[in-house]
């Protein structure tokens, strides 16, 4: 309500919250400059304030994910493949993070059963979760209802979570490939039960080229969040009926 209405939040503190900077003058530049900074520093209440001003400051979830998490997490990577930096910053720079999308997941308006599904994860050898979280934060501030099922899941799960839960959009993040052929099958073996449940099949992430996304079945390719964004900006916001007796999205962040 705060940030619809723009109205400063004088004692943050009360509701959980750090203190935010009164400035509003902040680039996406500069802050995935600031967020790289703070997440090699292990400074979590920064790193909370920085994300925390940019959605004050109107910022949607996709541009946020694009233009600032995912350029801190490109240069982390950078440099600990180069032999700058530890393993153990790496993985904790995820940590943190995942805690603070957690954060920024409950700022959002609780969901309603009426609200169109999307369920999605990552596939087996893919451990990386920051992708869905952001994925999952889109689709949530679009107005849908969004269960991140997790990372490194095998794709007869995944198919049968299709089956079982019905959703209306189902996503697949692709941040690693153990083997080529294993995901091409992994995806037609998706593709079939979305295809029968009459759900859309919708994929995305950094390990895919142009050569691998030729042989993948999907019903949509986004190349970032922005896109994911434009893409639900076509799509009606209304459930279709759902299974009785499953857990609530928002169960599982």
């Amino acid at each position: 309500m705060l940030r619809d209405q723009n109205t400063p939040l004088l004692h943050p503190e009360l509701l959980g919250l750090p203190a935010l900077s009164t400035k509003a003058t902040k680039t996406l530049q500069q802050a995935a400059e600031e967020l790289t900074a703070a997440l090699l520093a292990a400074d979590a209440d920064r790193c909370r304030v920085l994300l925390l001003e940019l959605w004050r400051l109107r910022f949607s979830p996709a541009e946020i994910g694009d233009k600032v998490v995912a350029p801190a997490f490109e240069r982390i990577g950078q440099d600990w493949e180069c032999g700058k930096l530890e393993v153990y910053q790496e993985r904790a720079a995820c940590n943190l993070m995942s805690e603070i999308l957690a954060e920024l997941d409950r700022l959002l308006p609780e969901s309603r059963p009426d609200q169109p599904l999307a369920v999605g994860g990552s596939l087996s050898h893919d451990h990386y979760r920051l992708a869905s979280q952001l994925v999952r934060l889109v689709f949530r501030e679009k107005g849908w209802q969004a269960m991140h099922l997790g990372a490194d899941l095998p794709s007869e799960t995944l198919a049968r979570a299709i089956h079982d839960l019905k959703p209306d959009i189902f996503w697949v993040s692709i941040s690693y490939s153990a083997s080529v052929d294993d995901l091409i099958a992994a995806f037609q073996k998706l593709f079939e039960a979305a295809k029968e449940e009459g759900a859309l099949l919708v994929v995305g992430g950094r390990e895919i080229d142009e050569s691998l996304r030729r042989q993948l079945q999907y019903s949509f390719f986004c190349q970032d969040l922005m896109h994911l964004s434009m893409l639900l900006d076509t799509l009606p916001v209304q459930r279709r009926p759902s299974p009785a007796g499953l857990p609530s999205p928002d169960t599982a962040a």
